[in-house]
C-alpha cells in the first residue's frame, strides 16, 4: 500500500478519463502542489490532481498520500468531492458531470448524497429536475449557457413539448433570440401546440416562410416570428388591435399626429402625440382633433 512520503514517477499515476468532469472542479493552482493525493481503485494509483496539473510540476517524481482504496465510481466521485472540497454552483458544469454520474451510478440515493456538492438541494424532486434539464439537446444547452440561463429558466425548457424542443434547436443560430424572446417564442409554440391551435407541421412551415425572407435580417425574422406566434395564441386580441388600426388609418389626420394605444388593451383610451415646434403646429393639432372628434371617440370605445 501506498503510504505518505512515498515517491512515485509520473508514468505509474493514472488519470480518470470517463471521470475526467471532476478535475475540472478543481480551482487548486497546480503550481502549489506538494504532495499528490491518490487513490487506488482496480489496483492502480489514481492521481486527484489532473494530468495537465502534473505535466506543470518540474520533476517526474513526486511524493504521494494515499485517501482511499475505492470500490466504485460513485465511491470515486464522492472521495475526489470531499478531498476537493468541491462546491460548485456553475450549472452547466453541473449538468456536464452529472450527465455521467447518471450514466454509472443507478442508486438514486446515492445521486442525491452528490447534489450538495453543486448548490443543489439534497431531494428527489431536484434530481429528477436536474436528470430532466441533462436530457436536453446539446446544441440546445450550449446556447443556454451562452444566453446564461438560469437553472429555473433550464427546468422551465424541460416542460415544453419535445418536439418543439427539437425543431428549435435547429433553428437556434438563424435567428437573433436574446434569451427573454426565446422563452417567449418557445413558450407560446408550446401553448399553441396544447391547446391544438396549432401542429408541428404547420410551426415548421411559419418557419421556413420567415426563414424563406431574404430581404429580411435575422432581428427582422425573429420579431416575425414572436409577431407571427403572438397573433396565432391570442386571435381576438390580434383581431381586436387590427380593427383599432384599421379605424386609425381611416382618419383624415396630420401625418405628424401619432396615435398609440395599449395593444394589451388592459388600459382603456389612446395617446395622442405630436411634436409641435411653433403655435401653428399646436392649432394644427387642435384643429385635427375637432375635425375627428367623433370617430376617435368611437376608437377609444374599441380600446
Amino acid at each position: 500500500m501506498i503510504q505518505i512520503n512515498d515517491v512515485i514517477t509520473t508514468q505509474s499515476l493514472h488519470f480518470f478519463d470517463q471521470l475526467a468532469c471532476l478535475y475540472k472542479l478543481d480551482k487548486n493552482n497546480s503550481e502549489n502542489i506538494y504532495i499528490i493525493p491518490v487513490i487506488i481503485f482496480n489496483n492502480k494509483k489514481y492521481s486527484l490532481y489532473s494530468k495537465e496539473s502534473i505535466k506543470k510540476l518540474k520533476t517526474n517524481n513526486h511524493e504521494v498520500m494515499l485517501i482511499k482504496t475505492c470500490t466504485s465510481k460513485r465511491d470515486i466521485i464522492q472521495t475526489f468531492l470531499n478531498e476537493k472540497n468541491i462546491k460548485n454552483d456553475n450549472i452547466y458544469i453541473t449538468i456536464k458531470c452529472f450527465k455521467i454520474f447518471f450514466s454509472i451510478i443507478n442508486s438514486q440515493q446515492d445521486l442525491m448524497l452528490l447534489l450538495s456538492f453543486f448548490s443543489l438541494k439534497n431531494s428527489i424532486d431536484q434530481l429528477h429536475q436536474l436528470r430532466k434539464i441533462c436530457k436536453l439537446d446539446t446544441p440546445l444547452l450550449n446556447y443556454c449557457e451562452n444566453k446564461k440561463f438560469s437553472f429555473k429558466q433550464l427546468k422551465q425548457l424541460t416542460f415544453i413539448d419535445k418536439e418543439i424542443i427539437k425543431i428549435y434547436s435547429k433553428e437556434l443560430y438563424k435567428f437573433n433570440f436574446s434569451a427573454r424572446n426565446f422563452e417567449e417564442i418557445i413558450n407560446m409554440s408550446n401553448d399553441l401546440l396544447k391547446r391544438k391551435h396549432f401542429s408541428i407541421t404547420q410551426l415548421i412551415q411559419l418557419i421556413k416562410t420567415i426563414q424563406s425572407k431574404t430581404s429580411h435580417d435575422q432581428q427582422m425574422k425573429t420579431t416575425q416570428l414572436k409577431k407571427s406566434l403572438f397573433e396565432l395564441s391570442h386571435p381576438t386580441l390580434t383581431k381586436k388591435n387590427n380593427q383599432i388600426l384599421s379605424s386609425i388609418k381611416e382618419l383624415k389626420i396630420s401625418k405628424k399626429i401619432n396615435i398609440n394605444w395599449d395593444k394589451s388593451l388592459e388600459n382603456k383610451g389612446i395617446n395622442i402625440s405630436m411634436n409641435a415646434s411653433s403655435i401653428k403646429d399646436i392649432q394644427e393639432l387642435i384643429d385635427n382633433l375637432k375635425l375627428n372628434q367623433k370617430n376617435l371617440t368611437n376608437i377609444i370605445n374599441q380600446t
